[in-house]
């Protein structure tokens, strides 16, 4: 029996199980921030510093999509890295700072839908003189396109700054909703392996690529712990939901790809 699992699964590139009628929920739980002040803090670590390079991953459920911020690493003026948000009409927005004053304000094109879960995708590829071609966006999947890389000051590359990671918060800005699944890798994931991790729940169901150059993972579904590595978090506030449904899970597909995800770029 093992022998002819091993020969079917050589070569594997799609599985459709027709067999499985149960419904299968996404999320074991979420993180609940309130608007206000909810916060994550995860202490200054080196590896959170990717300056050559990342790939910022989250689900969120935005009752408001204005600003919700997923996290950032400093501010405008005070050691500010990068940030990972919606823009003031629920658009993926990321910055990616010089430390200080100089940064860029990259947007995306769709934007996404309130009180809904949504799995948002950021990827930039180190280049200290970007443009739209060395971003990336994802909404559930599917690539988002790039509308604009603009430049404030002057950029030479993300600096490492002292600045803590903070989850739901920019200066003045609070996300009002849920967060699961936050990923950060210090490289550019591919399209099918971003596809692949849409439909993965937790840290435990990641597998070959996914793993490579993992810095930080948070399933955010029964502590604020890093699953990965070393970069737990302290939670200010925010209320974690340990149920499925308090977290108003999604359900996977009935139909879906169970083969292995794609070579890592």
């Amino acid at each position: 029996k093992n022998a002819v699992s091993t020969i079917v699964k050589d070569g594997l590139k799609l599985f459709y199980n027709f067999k499985n009628y149960t419904p299968d929920i996404l999320l074991d739980g979420a993180t609940s921030f309130d608007g206000t002040n909810d916060t994550i803090t995860i202490t200054d670590d080196d590896s959170l510093t990717l300056s050559g390079g990342f790939t910022f991953s989250a689900w969120v459920y935005a009752k408001d999509k204005q600003y919700f911020v997923i996290f950032s690493k400093g501010a405008y003026n005070s050691n500010w890295a990068y940030t990972f948000r919606t823009s003031d009409v629920g658009k993926i927005e990321l910055f990616i700072a010089n430390g200080s004053t100089g940064f860029y304000t990259i947007t995306g094109t769709t934007a996404i839908s309130e009180n809904e879960w949504n799995h948002l995708v950021a990827t930039y590829d180190g280049n200290t003189s970007p443009n739209t071609s060395n971003f990336s966006f994802y909404i559930n999947g599917v690539s988002d396109t790039v509308a604009s890389a603009s430049l404030a000051n002057s950029f030479s590359g993300i600096p490492n700054t002292t600045a803590n990671l903070v989850f739901g918060n920019y200066v003045t800005q609070y996300a009002e909703g849920f967060m699961a699944n936050v990923g950060i890798w210090d490289r550019v994931l591919s399209s099918s392996e971003v596809e692949s991790i849409y439909w993965k729940g937790s840290y435990s169901e990641l597998e070959d690529t996914e793993l490579t150059n993992l810095v930080s993972w948070y399933n955010l579904s029964a502590d604020v712990n890093d699953s990965t590595g070393t970069n737990n978090g302290t939670n200010n506030g925010a209320t974690i939901l340990t149920d499925s449904y308090l977290a108003d899970s999604i359900f996977k597909p009935r139909i879906q790809d169970y083969a292995k995800p794609k070579t890592a770029q």
